[in-house]
C-alpha cells in the first residue's frame, strides 16, 4: 500500500484541518510534531474519513503532520510531511459586524 499525501485544507487561530483522499475500506492514523523539534506523536487513529481538524494549537507556532494508511493487507509507510503555521495576529473572537439601514 502506498502512503497517501495529506494537505492542509484550512488554518485558523487555533486549528488546522488536514485532508487527504481516502481509499475504500482503509483507516488512517495522524501524527503531529512541532516544526522546531520533529518529535512526532500519534494524535488520532482509526479514521475512515478523509479529513481531521486538529484543535488547541498555539498561535504563532508551526506544526508538521503526516498520516499512515492501513487496511486488511497491512499498513503503508508514513506519508510525506505537510506543515501548517498558526497565525499569531488573529483575534480569539471576531468583533460583531455593524450594519446600517440606508434610506433610499
Amino acid at each position: 500500500m502506498k502512503p497517501v499525501t495529506p494537505v492542509v485544507k484550512r488554518v485558523t487561530y487555533s486549528t488546522a484541518v488536514i485532508g487527504w483522499t481516502p481509499e475504500p475500506d482503509t483507516q488512517y492514523d495522524i501524527f503531529m510534531a512541532r516544526k522546531q523539534d520533529f518529535n512526532f506523536s500519534l494524535i488520532k487513529s482509526k479514521l475512515a474519513a478523509g479529513e481531521f481538524e486538529v484543535q488547541n494549537l498555539e498561535k504563532g507556532k508551526s506544526y508538521l503532520f503526516k498520516i499512515r494508511a492501513y487496511n486488511s493487507c497491512g499498513a503503508s509507510e508514513e506519508s510525506a510531511e505537510v506543515d501548517a503555521t498558526i497565525p499569531s495576529g488573529v483575534p480569539e473572537k471576531m468583533p460583531p459586524v455593524k450594519t446600517q439601514k440606508l434610506d433610499c
